[in-house]
């Protein structure tokens, strides 16, 4: 797989704190998926999340970059499994995407440590 980053949603980014976090937005259009194949996507902890209580990754899409965006994905990863290298979201787009995507970090507890790496690949 290729990384591009025009498609890099989030680079590293810190998931300290507590709340809502959001990647970058992407614009999906022909270049993305031009060949009709499924598009990957990778979430993945770059460092090991500590001191919160659980973390839900959310994919989320709009037909406007700043309108109210709607999650298309979600899975919910609990203290125990946020650790370095572990993948919470890993997979392929869903057909059910708007024109534009991005991740949605909600972080209960507070976290002191803890990044994250966002893409999707192209072959």
């Amino acid at each position: 797989m290729i990384i591009d980053q025009n498609l890099v949603l989030s680079d590293n980014q810190s998931l300290v704190g507590t709340g809502l976090k959001k990647s970058k937005v992407i614009e999906l259009n022909g270049e993305v998926n031009e060949m009709g194949r499924p598009v990957p996507i990778n979430v993945q902890l770059t460092e090991t999340v500590k001191g919160a209580t659980s973390i839900t990754f959310k994919l989320v899409t709009c037909d406007t970059k700043d309108g109210t965006f709607k999650e298309v994905l979600s899975n919910k990863v609990m203290d125990a499994d946020l650790k370095l290298g572990a993948k919470p979201i890993s997979g392929y787009l869903p057909q059910t995407l708007k024109k534009f995507i991005r991740v949605d970090y909600v972080i209960e507890g507070n976290s002191n440590s803890g990044s994250v790496f966002a893409n999707l690949g192209i072959y």
